[in-house]
């Protein structure tokens, strides 16, 4: 989460410290994946290069956090791309403060255990690509 909070902050130097955190605490829980990804993040050499691996790490630490009380598995359709965060108001690792609010909480399919995002709350899949990105003045939404 910390290195979420830093990407949507925009915050480069704050995710790579996060992630090298990240990359020793998991290595010490014997998380080799996570370690694996949140070692790809602290050598990003831009912050477009974390964003792009901070997705890869969102498919680990996903299925984990998925129905934990006090986190939410957010998604954005235009990134393409979930994460998860604290429970409140939304913030986008993907885009940072241009589109700090774009995102919706993921839905979780009762049946086959999958998550989705359905378009019914404020995000990206509320806007077509004709529209813009609701709110957010952008093209090509979703």
């Amino acid at each position: 989460m910390k290195i979420a909070d830093a990407l949507a902050a925009d915050n480069l130097a704050a995710a790579r410290a996060a992630a090298t955190a990240l990359t020793d605490y998991a290595g010490v829980a014997g998380q080799k994946q996570i370690a694996e990804q949140a070692l790809d993040i602290s050598k990003a050499a831009d912050i477009a290069a974390a964003r792009g691996r901070f997705k890869s790490l969102t498919l680990a630490i996903e299925p984990l956090a998925a129905g934990v009380d006090g986190y939410t598995v957010m998604t954005c359709a235009m990134a393409k791309a979930d994460w998860v965060q604290a429970s409140g108001d939304v913030k986008n690792p993907y885009f940072g403060k241009s589109m700090l609010s774009c995102g919706e909480p993921k839905k979780i399919d009762s049946a086959s255990g999958h998550n989705h995002g359905d378009g019914s709350g404020h995000g990206c899949g509320d806007a077509t690509s004709d529209q813009g990105h609701a709110g957010h003045g952008q093209h090509g939404c979703g």
